[in-house]
């Protein structure tokens, strides 16, 4: 959706708009070099941590990053405020961005592996995929999963759309998924958002 110098420009923002010392080591012509591959790497693999804890604990500073594990309300308070200001700078520029814990980043990864290994899986050997396919069909699992779908990691979507098109060889998943589907535009797509594999 975004051209590689817009996104190269949001990444430039977001690390020149630091206020501590490491602010000046981003814009070096080297560094420039390291954002286009931060860039490529985004585009090819769809979600990347642009800034970490260790980063946000360097901006605030060592007093408040201390002041911030012990508990207290007023640093807990500058670490948020320091991590929206990113996520704005981020968000400004057009691209979509989300705050995620470490167990959120683990979780993701493991659907992903779940998804995946159902893909190959139902990839074996026709009776596995029929049985893959009845035990997602249905609005239990694949309407939620529809409605979520734009609002997934890339990681956990590409793997499901790969599912998808392996179950789509099982005329009755191809049934369900297609009443899912219109479900599913009923009540959400008709407003103005669309979904595709």
């Amino acid at each position: 959706v975004h051209s590689t110098i817009e996104i190269t420009k949001a990444l430039h923002e977001l690390y020149t708009s630091s206020s501590s010392a490491t602010a000046g080591t981003y814009t070096s012509h080297h560094n420039e070099t390291v954002l286009s591959k931060v860039v490529r790497l985004l585009r090819a693999n769809g979600d990347i941590i642009l800034w970490g804890t260790h980063e946000l604990l360097a901006e605030v500073g060592d007093v408040k990053a201390g002041l911030w594990r012990d508990g207290d309300a007023a640093a807990t308070s500058l670490v948020g405020k320091t991590m929206l200001d990113k996520a704005r700078v981020l968000t400004k520029n057009g691209l979509v961005c989300s705050i995620k814990t470490r167990q959120e980043l683990l979780m993701e990864q493991r659907a992903a592996s779940v998804i995946h290994w159902m893909s190959v899986l139902s990839r074996s050997c026709d009776p596995l995929c029929n049985r893959v396919s009845v035990a997602i069909s249905g609005h239990r699992h694949l309407v939620p999963l529809l409605h979520s779908d734009l609002k997934l990691p890339r990681q956990i979507t590409s793997a499901w759309h790969s599912l998808l098109l392996t179950l789509l060889a099982v005329p009755s998943f191809k049934a369900d998924l297609a009443n899912a589907y219109c479900d599913t535009y009923r009540t959400s797509f008709g407003r103005g958002t669309f979904w595709a594999i």
